[in-house]
């Protein structure tokens, strides 16, 4: 059966989904294991434990909560809500004090493939709402963003390949010019193991390369200046629970404890 991705922008983060034509849930879609009611995600700096002078043998242990709105802190899509077959029914995102920051609602056609998602600012008046459009096996074509005027801000263009994995995306403004591309590329399952971002020009801005486990968790990822030369790298580490779901991720960052990343279950 051919799958295909779906990539929802939210907030400053990117969510790889997979679809497929037979209505496959959100569950499977993420990969995840058992049914799940609710999925919560918190990241933390990371530090070694006692005195930093001599870190050889050293824990990592979780510091302050993230602050910052790097990849991994907090955004809507880390604290899901799934209806009981499986599909995305809600989404919040918290600041670093705990406090709602974006409340996202997904509608779904009658094929169960997501064709609008309604984002709320902190006061519940929307901020924006993005749709989205496949082809005739539900791979993603198109995905515009409304402001709450209703007038479009942005277009995005996907490419697919024969597989169904986009393998291109360019944006635009509301004015059809150019803001950026990316172009991506997978292994045999599926797993995108590089990811090239471009300035609207079209120039080369940065290349990030991943390498997964056989658990198609990412275990390191490299980022590529345009010549092609690494400027930094992390790498994971993952701590998981009785179903096969990770509920802890360590990332070291140039060798360094950068961020723990902690993921909270409820199932049906």
């Amino acid at each position: 059966m051919r799958k295909l991705i779906l990539i929802i922008a939210i907030l400053t983060m990117s969510v790889t989904l997979t679809l497929a034509q037979d209505q496959t849930p959100d569950w499977k879609v993420m990969k995840l294991k058992g049914n799940v009611k609710t999925l919560n995600q918190t990241s933390f700096e990371a530090k070694y434990s006692g005195d930093t002078t001599q870190q050889a043998g050293r824990n990592i242990v979780r510091g302050n909560k993230a602050k910052s709105r790097h990849i991994y802190t907090y955004t809507a899509m880390e604290n899901l809500a799934f209806t009981d077959q499986g599909y995305i029914q809600n989404a919040v995102g918290y600041d670093v004090n705990s406090r709602g920051a974006e409340y996202i609602t997904f509608k779904y056609n009658k094929n169960k493939i997501m064709h609008e998602s309604i984002h709320y600012g902190p006061t519940k008046l929307i901020k924006r709402i993005q749709t989205y459009k496949y082809d005739d096996y539900g791979g993603l074509t198109t995905m515009r963003i409304y402001g709450r005027d209703k007038l479009m801000m942005s277009k995005t263009i996907y490419k697919l390949d024969r597989a169904g994995n986009i393998v291109e995306q360019r944006q635009s403004d509301n004015n059809k010019q150019r803001t950026g591309s990316r172009k991506y590329a997978y292994d045999e399952k599926d797993n995108c193991i590089s990811t090239m971002i471009f300035d609207p020009k079209g120039k080369l801005v940065l290349t990030l390369v991943s390498e997964s486990d056989e658990k198609n968790s990412i275990t390191k990822t490299t980022t590529l200046d345009v010549n092609r030369k690494p400027s930094t790298s992390s790498t994971y580490s993952y701590k998981y629970d009785s179903l096969g779901n990770w509920t802890e991720r360590t990332e070291l960052k140039d060798g360094q404890p950068y961020m723990i990343t902690v993921r909270d279950f409820q199932y049906y």
